[in-house]
């Protein structure tokens, strides 16, 4: 077990990033390592997706499946791994309006299986800097479309 947080604060308005992070279908736009994004079910604020995520490591190349469930609530979203290498992993992103500002917080408890354990400190380390990178980007599309 793992825990990582991040935060950031971005001048984008709350609403355009919280939209622009719940729209799974697109995360491959921002995140370089998922092949797809697929909504398998989508109601009362519970959406279930299937991720096909694919890496490298020492010239190796990994292909992961998984399945997450994702409750969608004011201000935060909680995404839970329910099947796959990270089975049980809890990722929670928290959105808060600070003038013109949106300060977005990261938080992950990792879990991995036992196939992955030896490389937990590397993906710990993956993540946090993947939860800002990504954030970034999406940041940059936003000001880029508003112009």
């Amino acid at each position: 077990m793992a825990n990582i947080s991040a935060s950031l604060k971005i001048p984008v308005q709350k609403e355009k990033i919280f939209e622009m992070v719940i729209d799974f279908e697109n995360f491959v736009e921002f995140f370089p390592y998922a092949e797809s994004v697929k909504i398998i079910e989508n109601k009362n604020n519970q959406i279930i997706t299937e991720e096909i995520i694919s890496f490298n490591y020492h010239g190796l190349k990994h292909k992961i499946e998984q399945k997450t469930i994702s409750k969608i609530l004011n201000d935060e979203i909680e995404s839970t791994s329910v099947h796959g290498p990270f089975k049980g992993t809890i990722l929670k992103i928290k959105f808060e309006e600070i003038d013109d500002i949106t300060k977005v917080s990261v938080d992950i408890d990792l879990k991995t299986n036992l196939k992955y354990k030896f490389m937990t400190p590397l993906i710990k380390n993956l993540m946090k800097r993947m939860s800002l990178a990504i954030l970034y980007k999406m940041m940059t599309k936003i000001n880029t479309t508003n112009n």
